[in-house]
């Protein structure tokens, strides 16, 4: 089964599978890769796993001063980190990874600028990011929904509802590009209200749920910092607060069985639906190169490359590295390729695939060279495709072909 989008207002989860969520991270990237990482091991013991943010996801403090009191701990602002492996993810593996939008969002898609660490975030950040990509996140930002919905009763969203919507038909078509130049004015807003509200009585809950259909019992949502991570404030609603501003230690999500009934916000359990973000067990490398191992694989090289500069050093990134490297016509950069599949091969000497590809660079580069040079970059080529036969013998074959294009061609040049 599928998540249905409608319009890019409204998804609509299937009612099986897990669904993790996770609220305003504000440019956090470590809490953002936590969430990826659990993600990604829930998939990897075989469930069927969706992700939601909640919004939010930018604009973070640039200094530590800029907290101020009411704050409990600081986090850099890598909005634009976030966003680019957002994007990134979404294509490496559809239909599997959401947002919905923020009210930090909205100020680039028509909505109210806000202002907690500069004068204009949206300009700061755009500034920041250059206007291609400005273009290119304005894009993104705009097809974020609104609304999550589920058969558990539990509806999703960024802030506390909505006092304006009287149909799921508003939500569906709601125009983000307003004229309001204040907070005050966008309660008047239809629907995009539910984007600034803080906090909801149970009378304004269901009212709001009730008019998008379905028995949805418990409304989510962030925007609104709660130090412990959740609040339950009553019946009928929940605030999640997965990282902007608190301790790692009360750091929240959730991992919602969407099988599963909810009729009260009770019936959601810490250590069952709420989880804490960090705990004490080791921390793998929440990136797992999975995602730029897809990307190299998918031609995404660009992404590859970018999300692969923010790893840690290893020889799967100095493989991958080179792999992309590898298919320049740039004789600069089959040498940076050289460069880091060496690093590769002399770490993980077992590692066919980086001999394979640094057999290729060496190749390559032996075809723009002549006379001495071109000699020993075939020759380095050639040891490079017999360690791959000698480490994979099913590789044989294909390494064989190329073993003797290259024997045939360095015997016409001795």
């Amino acid at each position: 089964m599928s998540v249905q989008n409608i319009n890019n207002r409204v998804l609509v989860f299937p009612d099986e599978g897990k669904l993790l969520v996770s609220s305003d991270l504000h440019g956090n990237k470590n809490d953002y890769l936590r969430m990826l990482s659990k993600w990604a091991d829930s998939q990897d013991a075989g469930d069927d796993t969706y992700l939601l943010f909640l919004g939010d996801l930018v604009h973070g403090p640039a200094h530590p001063d800029q907290m101020g009191s009411g704050y409990i701990q600081y986090n850099h602002d890598d909005s634009e980190f976030v966003v680019d492996h957002l994007m990134a993810m979404q294509k490496l593996h559809p239909g599997k990874i959401f947002s919905l939008l923020g009210n930090h969002e909205h100020g680039h898609v028509g909505g109210l600028h806000t202002a907690k660490y500069h004068p204009s975030e949206v300009d700061a950040l755009e500034r920041k990011i250059g206007h291609k990509k400005a273009v290119k996140y304005r894009d993104l930002f705009s097809k974020f929904p609104l609304v999550g919905l589920t058969s558990t009763g539990l509806v999703f969203t960024h802030g506390a509802g909505s006092k304006t919507t009287n149909s799921l038909s508003d939500v569906v078509n709601a125009n983000y590009d307003v004229d309001a130049q204040t907070i005050e004015e966008v309660y008047k807003e239809k629907v995009l209200d539910m984007l600034w509200r803080r906090g909801a009585s149970e009378e304004e809950a269901l009212q709001f749920m009730s008019v998008l259909g379905g028995d949805n019992r418990v409304l989510v949502y962030g925007h609104d910092i709660t130090l412990e991570g959740f609040d339950r404030e009553n019946d009928n609603t929940l605030c999640l607060s997965t990282s902007f501003g608190l301790k790692d230690e009360n750091k929240t999500y959730m991992d919602v069985d969407l099988s599963k009934r909810f009729s009260t916000s009770d019936d959601v359990k810490e250590g069952v639906e709420l989880q804490k973000l960090w705990d004490k067990s080791p921390v793998v490398d929440p990136m797992h190169y999975e995602f730029a191992r897809k990307a190299v694989e998918k031609g995404l090289d660009g992404t590859a490359l970018y999300a692969l500069m923010k790893a840690p050093g290893s020889a799967v990134k100095d493989y991958l590295m080179g792999r992309v490297m590898t298919r320049s016509s740039d004789p600069d950069e089959i040498n940076r390729a050289i460069v880091h599949l060496k690093r590769a091969v002399t770490e993980e000497p077992g590692m066919v695939d980086a001999h394979l590809f640094l057999a290729k660079a060496y190749q390559k580069q032996g075809d723009l060279m002549h006379g001495a040079k071109q000699i020993c970059a075939y020759s380095r080529a050639l040891s490079h495709y017999r360690e791959v036969a000698t480490l994979s013998p099913e590789n044989g074959v294909i390494v064989g072909h190329m073993e003797i294009e290259l024997t045939s061609k360095l015997s016409r040049m001795m």
